[in-house]
């Protein structure tokens, strides 16, 4: 694997990111443990295809949206996050949306 385009990164981060892939890792892949991150050696199509299901399917999709508009609109109730003070607004999808997403 070329490292030709990767980022220097802090090295506490890098030791702790190796530290955590050890338990993974055998005597014969232990060479590998800097690609390790990067590659899955093993392809499985019906996991593939049941993690894009996942990610796509509406009932598990959320979409932010950010604006000086919104605070502007006396239309938009807006709610105030308790922690934070961050103002927001919850809508569900309407019909016609979710048919289109689907």
């Amino acid at each position: 694997m070329s490292f030709e385009f990767s980022d220097k990164g802090g090295a506490m981060s890098t030791v702790v990111g190796m530290s955590r892939r050890l338990q993974f890792m055998t005597d014969e892949t232990m060479p590998q443990i800097l690609r390790s991150k990067y590659v899955a050696d093993v392809y499985d199509p019906a996991q593939l295809k049941q993690f894009s299901e996942l990610l796509t399917h509406t009932d598990n999709l959320m979409i932010f949206m950010k604006s000086k508009s919104f605070e502007e609109n006396e239309n938009v109730k807006l709610e105030t996050e308790y922690w934070y003070k961050t103002k927001h607004n919850v809508e569900k999808f309407s019909p016609e949306l979710l048919k289109m997403m689907q």
